[in-house]
């Protein structure tokens, strides 16, 4: 029931907010329609959200953030310092959300013809025409004619070893459906395959750079600034605040 919630009322809301083209979410859907819609040009859609953020990351981030808001409000409050009590609290605040916000929007997408892999702090561009498969067993991994790639977002774990996720799974199989590739999304492709790809003439052998998110570059800033602004609101109705605090 959760699962089904997430994909089917979450997710959309999620694209929405951030204009993806979530088609191809739901279990057993096709994303070649949507993937074809991103190709069609500038009237189509803009990105397809092959595998979005995942929802415990989301509610641990979330959790983290109300945690950090109160630490970053009650404390500077009940210390009637002064407005000296608050800047270093509320710079707190800024690094503690933004690095939240970073972890709760990781996720893979596809862009044109590429595939979109948007980690915590980087992102990479893996164009289609070099996907030769994905292992959804122990993490979401994308091999390509230039190495392999894992998604922070859908990053392996011990437990996996044992115990597959048919979330990861569902993920691979999207990102299989919309590369074209054959294969199963419980199997990653053989080295043979790999090497051969590789050694195809076809194909340049040059390592896909990652390059930082713009909102590990833009996102401190803006969240220093708001939160600093907010220290100066907060400044202003200590007392009102104090009273409320002293109350509970």
């Amino acid at each position: 029931m959760s699962g089904w919630l997430y994909d089917q009322v979450l997710v959309p809301a999620l694209g929405r907010g951030f204009g993806w083209q979530t088609r191809g979410v739901d279990e057993g859907a096709s994303v070649r329609p949507a993937a074809q819609a991103v190709d069609s040009g500038p009237g189509g859609a803009s990105r397809v959200l092959l595998g979005p953020p995942r929802p415990q990351i989301i509610v641990v981030s979330a959790m983290a953030v109300l945690v950090l808001t109160f630490i970053g409000v009650a404390v500077p409050v009940s210390d009637q310092g002064g407005y000296r009590s608050f800047p270093g609290y509320m710079a707190f605040l800024a690094v503690g959300a933004w690095a939240m916000v970073l972890a709760a929007t990781t996720r893979i997408e596809a862009q044109g013809s590429d595939l979109v892999l948007v980690n915590f702090a980087t992102v990479r561009r893996l164009p289609r025409s070099e996907i030769v498969g994905v292992d959804g067993t122990n993490g979401v991994v994308v091999h390509t004619t230039s190495g392999t790639y894992e998604a922070t977002g859908y990053g392996g774990s011990l437990a996996q070893n044992f115990v597959h996720s048919r979330r990861y799974a569902r993920v691979a199989a999207r990102i299989q459906e919309w590369a074209g590739v054959g294969g199963t999304a419980t199997r990653p492709p053989t080295f043979e395959v790999l090497d051969a790809v590789g050694r195809s003439g076809r194909h340049r052998q040059i390592r896909v750079p990652a390059r930082p998110r713009r909102l590990l570059v833009i996102g401190l800033p803006v969240a220093a600034v708001a939160t600093q602004a907010l220290g100066v609101v907060l400044w202003l109705n200590s007392d009102t605040l104090l009273g409320l605090l002293l109350e509970h």
